[in-house]
C-alpha cells in the first residue's frame, strides 16, 4: 500500500501501467490498514499508529541532524572528508567580510536543502546583490561558503549504503543527472557505471565508517552519498562526499 494525501485519477494510474510500473494501493489515512502492515517511509518521521501516522520527535531530530549540512560540513572538516576549502558563516557582516577577501567561485548554503536548487552561487563581486536570496533559499543563518567547481564537473555520482547495527554495507552505484546550476534532473543505472567508479569504493566505505564514529546519532537503514569528479588543470579529481541524504534513493 502507498500512503497518498487524495486518490490519484485512474488515466494518472493508467499511465504508470502502460510502463510496466505497478505503484501499489493508493492508501489514504485514516482509513482502514490490518495490523500487519508496516511502516516504510522516505525518510524517518512518523510512527504508524493505525490508521494514522504519528510524529515522531526522537525520529525527527535524528533525521535533522543526519541530514543537516551544516553538521556534515564539519564531519568533513573534522576528518579531512572533503577536497574543497569550506567556512561556516554565522552572520550577514561577517559573510560580506568573507566575500571580500576570498577566491571565486563560491557557492553558498544552508542546513537544508532540496533537489540542488537550495544554493546561492557568487562567481564575480558585482554579484553580491545575491545575498538577498539569503532568506528565501537558505531560510537564516548560519550558511558555509564552499568553492564552486560547477563548470569543471565532468560526472556526478551517489554511493548507495545501508547502516545495520554491524556498520555500513555497499549496495551501489547511481550516475546523478544535473544541471550546470547543480540543480538535480534524474539518475541514471547500469553495470557500466560501477565498473568506472569501482575504485573510488574504499575511500567512500571509509568516509562512513569515519561518519558512523562522529554521529551524535548511530544511522541506521538507508543512505545516499552524493559526490562528483571534476577537473583542475587538466587533473582529474573526485569529490567522493558533496553531501549524504539518510533516506532511500531514487
Amino acid at each position: 500500500m502507498v500512503h497518498v494525501t487524495e486518490f490519484p485519477s485512474e488515466d494518472f494510474l493508467s499511465q504508470f501501467d502502460k510502463l510496466g510500473f505497478a505503484i501499489g494501493t493508493p492508501w489514504i489515512e485514516g482509513e482502514f490498514i490490518t495490523s500487519e502492515m508496516n511502516l516504510v517511509e522516505w525518510g524517518q518521521y512518523h510512527d504508524l499508529n493505525s490508521p494514522y501516522l504519528i510524529p515522531n520527535e526522537g525520529k525527527i531530530e535524528y533525521s535533522k541532524y543526519l541530514n543537516s549540512k551544516l553538521v556534515q560540513r564539519q564531519w568533513k572538516e573534522d576528518f579531512s572528508l572533503s577536497p574543497l576549502k569550506s567556512k561556516l558563516i554565522s552572520s550577514e557582516d561577517l559573510l560580506i567580510d568573507y566575500l571580500n577577501e576570498c577566491q571565486r567561485p563560491i557557492v553558498l548554503k544552508g542546513a537544508y536543502g532540496i533537489a540542488g536548487r537550495n544554493h546561492i552561487i557568487i562567481e564575480s563581486p558585482s554579484q553580491g546583490w545575491k545575498l538577498q536570496q539569503i532568506p528565501k533559499k537558505l531560510y537564516n543563518y548560519p550558511v558555509f561558503c564552499e568553492e564552486w567547481v560547477g563548470k569543471d564537473r565532468i560526472f556526478d555520482f551517489s554511493t548507495l549504503w545501508d547502516f545495520t547495527e554491524s556498520g555500513p554495507s555497499f549496495l551501489g552505484i547511481t550516475e546523478m543527472l544535473v544541471e550546470a546550476d547543480g540543480s538535480f534532473r534524474g539518475i541514471r543505472m547500469s553495470a557500466n557505471i560501477e565498473q568506472r567508479l569501482v575504485h573510488i569504493l574504499p575511500d567512500c566505505l571509509q568516509i562512513m565508517k569515519s561518519i558512523l564514529d562522529a554521529s551524535e546519532f548511530k544511522p541506521i537503514g538507508p543512505a545516499a552519498m552524493d559526490g562528483f569528479l571534476y577537473k583542475v588543470n587538466h587533473e582529474l579529481r573526485v569529490q567522493n562526499f558533496s553531501e549524504i541524504n539518510f533516506r532511500y534513493s531514487i
